[in-house]
């Protein structure tokens, strides 16, 4: 049986990628990215760079520098939650705050030496009229370039713990 489509599913694009790693491992590479920014760019995104407070604070504000489409954009995002049993959220604050656009990483451990991780990006309770201007971002062919960058960061972070 198939889960219905809803409004909630048409607003969120989510990737996700079966890691051979433990889920403390997955753990330990985000936490290394606070001691090292840097270790999270690839050709894509030039890293991710505190602006204040600490990455795995809720309220920390953190920017990344990413080419998206052949444009490079330089967002702000701040941190809304950080569960160490397995999600880490945030929000969008520029450019293009006014919509309320989220994400969120989850990783959970499938069995001791596999951890499923993914990505997602959403409307965060979004009025009528952030419904309407989030088309241009949540259906197609902005929905499948999106789609496709959250694979490959997804990807990257596979590689990086690995190695």
């Amino acid at each position: 049986m198939t889960k219905p489509k809803s409004v909630f599913t048409l607003f969120q694009i989510k990737r996700c990628v079966l890691l051979p790693n433990s889920s403390q491992a997955v753990l330990d590479f985000f936490e290394s990215i606070e001691a090292d920014p840097g270790l999270y760019a690839f050709n894509s995104h030039a890293g991710v760079f505190p602006i204040q407070g600490k990455l795995a604070e809720i309220g920390s504000l953190f920017g990344t520098r990413e080419k998206f489409a052949g444009i490079t954009l330089n967002l702000k995002f701040q941190t809304t939650l950080v569960d160490p049993s397995g999600k880490f959220s945030f929000v969008l604050l520029n450019p293009f705050g006014w919509l309320r656009i989220g994400g969120y990483f989850t990783y959970e451990p499938v069995d001791a030496k596999q951890t499923k991780l993914c990505l997602s990006t959403c409307l965060n309770q979004p009025n009528w009229w952030q419904r309407i201007l989030g088309l241009a971002i949540f259906l197609p062919p902005t929905r499948w370039a999106i789609g496709h960058q959250l694979k490959q960061e997804l990807l990257f972070i596979s590689r990086q713990i690995k190695a």
